[in-house]
């Protein structure tokens, strides 16, 4: 029985990815790159790791948003940790959790002009568009399986794929303002229309 599950653009979830890489000598980019470090996998931790479940965690197929514990138990024992929560601690005393760099892509409302669409996908299945109207103001122009209803305005200064988005002034039927957390599970992925 699987212990819990990660966000795969999760800011701890980027460092392991990176570190092998580093230990692997290769940036994953091509099927090859992932067929290959899943039998270096195989070969020097006795556990498997299909090249399929590689490829949906450095998200060069589309698939989970959520990764396995025990596919970081792996990934770590391939670096030389014990398990995932191994790699965490070591993480910690590394003071590499103190601080948060951001690797997942961004879209900042200052570089929007008015009229751009976002497309807000988060779990389990939910999809929501919004319209730019300046200052961090969006208006929800669609929606399928979500609470945010067409003419929902909110208030966002960003949006970090992999992450919670927290709308501030956000009004729903026109009711008073309010603030919305949008991904809490697994994040949201957004993207410009």
């Amino acid at each position: 029985m699987e212990k819990i599950q990660v966000k795969r653009d999760a800011y701890e979830t980027e460092i392991l990815k990176k570190r092998v890489e580093e230990k692997f000598g290769t940036v994953m980019h091509t099927p090859s790159n992932f067929d290959k470090l899943s039998a270096t996998i195989l070969l020097e931790t006795k556990k498997y790791l299909s090249p399929t479940t590689l490829k949906r965690l450095w998200g060069y197929i589309d698939g989970a948003e959520i990764i396995r514990y025990s596919t970081l138990d792996i990934l770590s024992l391939y670096l030389g940790y014990k398990n995932w929560d191994d790699f965490l601690n070591n993480l910690e005393n590394d003071g590499c959790s103190t601080s948060k760099e951001y690797f997942n892509a961004t879209i900042e409302s200052k570089d929007l002009r008015i009229g751009d669409v976002i497309q807000l996908t988060w779990w389990p299945n939910r999809t929501v568009e919004v319209e730019y109207n300046g200052d961090n103001n969006f208006e929800v122009i669609s929606s399928v399986n979500s609470k945010l209803c067409v003419t929902d305005t909110f208030k966002c200064a960003f949006f970090v794929n992999g992450e919670s988005l927290l709308l501030d002034y956000y009004i729903h039927n026109g009711m008073t303002p309010t603030k919305y957390l949008c991904g809490k599970e697994g994040g949201i992925k957004a993207k410009k229309l």
